[in-house]
């Protein structure tokens, strides 16, 4: 792995080499075990401001056989986390924890122990679990089941943030519930900020993408339907409402991350972020957009759109965002799934051309350009083994969308039949 030097975070050419075995070492013995091995499972970094790292570790508890576990490492400018086991060297420093004891998510032990999330619900049976996602110091999501002697399995997606965001999240999902099918709140706890989410019913887009048949494939909701579900969502309320910055307005932090870890894209980087940043803004009125919108945020069943997910980043932008990274996302799922590749560009058509004309191709094209910058951080991020191959690959993708945006077609014009 290329060497990340980062001159306020010290401590990360560390935390991605040979030296966080020594840290890891540490907080495992100081809960009485043995560490037996290690590696990266995932990066959140940000260039000059902090970085989480999260690893797979494999310890031994006494004379027991090794077990699985998940150690996490801090790092930022204002000095390690609270709550974390601080680790000093010289200008180092390093925040470090087990999971699930993330000191920013306190209800995280909660939704990851059966048994304590049995204890607070109380639906009178300990539930199957298991981890939806995990952004350290962030976020989680883990999905619970209910299997009942009789009767219908019970679901639950129990949401963990940090307790000051509770309030925010509560209001937008009670005020948007009216609008959209977004999840409804069965239970909450502020103090420990949690949620637990009824289950929508449907299939997310993607999976039916990635696992449908044809005749699947083609009921799938086209881009009218899309815009129409966008539509409902209620005007932004200015003064109370955040701006939610679009793909362009932070596609110069996403490529910094990408030049920092790979070096030798950096020119063409530079490049692309110094083009899509002349593009012309996409004018057009402020609404409410979903922040975060993609194939797998919205639900599907045989009526039509059922679910749509995630709705804690909402707030007032352009709707142009919102279109671009659903095709984003569409383009680098293409790429990942090759044998899959047909429908998906198949799908993708059919929203394209219902979005070209609500918002003119030229500015979808250059907020899906930046879209694919933000996209092209994943693989380095969740560590895939050939992570570096896998940002070109996305970086050439952002390259095409934006020599698009440049040239874009020329709006057709109705032809008179005789």
């Amino acid at each position: 792995m290329p060497v990340v030097a980062d001159p306020l975070l010290p401590a990360l050419e560390h935390l991605l080499g040979p030296g966080a075995g020594p840290l890891i070492r540490t907080v495992v013995e100081a809960a009485g075990g043995t560490l037996v091995g290690h590696d990266r499972r995932q990066v959140l970094y940000r260039p000059g401001d902090r970085a989480a790292v999260r690893y797979g570790v494999q310890v031994r508890w006494g004379s027991e056989p090794p077990v699985d576990e998940t150690v996490v490492a801090v790092t930022t400018v204002d000095g390690p986390p609270e709550g974390t086991l601080e680790l000093t060297a010289g200008p180092l420093a390093v925040g470090i924890f087990r999971y699930p004891h993330d000191p920013v998510l306190p209800g995280l032990p909660v939704a990851t122990f059966a048994d304590r999330l049995e204890a607070w619900l109380a639906y009178g049976s300990v539930p199957d679990l298991r981890v939806r996602s995990y952004r350290p110091t962030r976020r989680a999501v883990v999905h619970a089941r209910w299997s009942p002697p009789a009767g219908v399995a019970l679901e639950r997606y129990v949401k963990c943030v940090p307790p000051g965001d509770h309030a925010r999240i509560e209001e937008w999902l009670t005020r948007l519930r009216p609008a959209v099918p977004a999840p409804v709140i069965a239970a909450a706890d502020v103090d420990r900020g949690l949620f637990a989410l009824e289950a929508l019913p449907g299939r997310t887009i993607r999976d039916v993408l990635l696992r449908g048949t044809a005749a699947e494939v083609d009921r799938l909701p086209d881009g009218r339907v899309i815009l129409d579900l966008l539509d409902r969502l209620p005007a932004p309320e200015p003064g109370i409402d955040r701006r939610r910055p679009g793909p362009i307005d932070r596609v110069a932090s996403h490529a910094a991350l990408l030049m920092a870890v790979l070096p030798r894209i950096a020119v063409r980087v530079q490049a692309l972020v110094a083009g899509l940043e002349r593009r012309e803004a996409a004018g057009g009125p402020e609404v409410l957009v979903h922040g975060d919108l993609y194939d797998a945020q919205v639900l599907v069943d045989r009526d039509g759109i059922s679910g749509l997910l995630d709705l804690d980043d909402a707030g007032s932008g352009q709707r142009v965002d919102d279109l671009a990274t659903f095709l984003a996302h569409l383009d680098a799922l293409a790429e990942a799934a090759p044998r899959r590749r047909r429908p998906i560009e198949r799908y993708a058509a059919r929203l394209r051309a219902a979005f070209e004309l609500a918002v003119g191709p030229a500015p979808l094209y250059a907020s899906t350009a930046a879209a694919l910058v933000g996209l092209a951080t994943g693989p380095f991020r969740v560590q895939q083994s050939n992570w570096a191959a896998r940002i070109e690959r996305r970086l050439e993708s952002a390259e095409r969308w934006s020599t698009r945006a440049a040239h874009p077609p020329r709006a057709k014009r109705a032809s008179i039949s005789a």
